[in-house]
């Protein structure tokens, strides 16, 4: 069957991510540098793993993990909608992203409050500065568009996708766009990719999965009955558990892939 459409992954598929990520911690860090010595890279690594540590420890985290709200994200992200798992998020946030902060500081025998703080709050300005896709996205997508019908399949919070689209200016080129936020659950779980099926009046033989992540974006598609096509950016090898049908190295490569189906 010809394929119709294209369903894509947005984080570290459309969008840097974590290399966003890492951009704005080190800007956030760098007062502690200036007043304490620190290296900035060094301190980057230390806050993204207090942080994970917390992150996963909270009573929030089996949510978190099912929607797919990474630790980093919840250093930065704003809290919207009234189920009670969110609710208990926006409660919790003000204290995880100081203790976040507060903790690593004492890493290096640093116990400055104050600072703790202002880097908490330093650090969703810094993020919110960088949203620009992959350098060859924007060019592959405008070659693809008259082609293809283009949906959006992103784990995480609402708003928060939401936010990274629109700062991005991907999203006039999505038909469909889908946040498992939205549904309390998210990818590999096959009934997100039958959503989006459905919404687009579409058979999974017609619709070609292409995402970053092998175990949500492969594995979904798979159970889905969708073709898949592994972003491979940093050359690391497949599971053998959840071999992708198809690998390019970047968006460049979609285009011949997509002429083999």
């Amino acid at each position: 069957m010809k394929i119709e459409a294209i369903m894509f992954d947005l984080d570290d598929t459309l969008i840097p991510s974590q290399e966003n990520v890492d951009t704005a911690l080190r800007a956030t860090c760098a007062p502690v540098a200036e007043k304490y010595g620190v290296d900035p890279d060094d301190l980057r690594s230390t806050v993204r793993q207090t942080a994970r540590e917390i992150w996963r420890a909270a009573p929030t985290y089996a949510y978190c993990e099912r929607v797919g709200i990474a630790s980093y994200e919840g250093l930065w992200m704003e809290y919207f909608g009234d189920e009670p798992e969110i609710d208990r998020l926006r409660e919790w946030a003000p204290h995880y992203r100081r203790q976040a902060w507060t903790q690593s500081l004492a890493v290096y025998g640093i116990d400055d409050a104050e600072l703790a703080w202002r880097l908490a709050e330093r650090f969703p300005v810094e993020r919110r500065k960088h949203h620009a896709p992959y350098a060859e996205v924007l060019g592959v997508m405008d070659q693809l568009k008259p082609s293809y019908r283009f949906a959006l399949l992103t784990n995480g919070a609402v708003k928060l996708q939401n936010e990274k689209l629109d700062l991005s200016g991907l999203r006039p080129y999505f038909e469909i766009v889908l946040v498992s936020g939205e549904f309390a659950v998210g990818k590999p779980d096959p009934r997100v990719f039958e959503t989006v099926l459905e919404r687009m009046n579409l058979r999974a033989t017609s619709v070609v999965m292409v995402g970053d992540s092998l175990r949500s974006d492969m594995a979904g598609a798979h159970n889905a009955g969708i073709i898949s096509i592994w972003v491979n950016r940093n050359g690391g090898p497949a599971e053998a558990s959840v071999p992708p049908d198809f690998e390019i190295r970047d968006l460049i490569g979609l285009e011949n892939t997509l002429s083999l189906l």
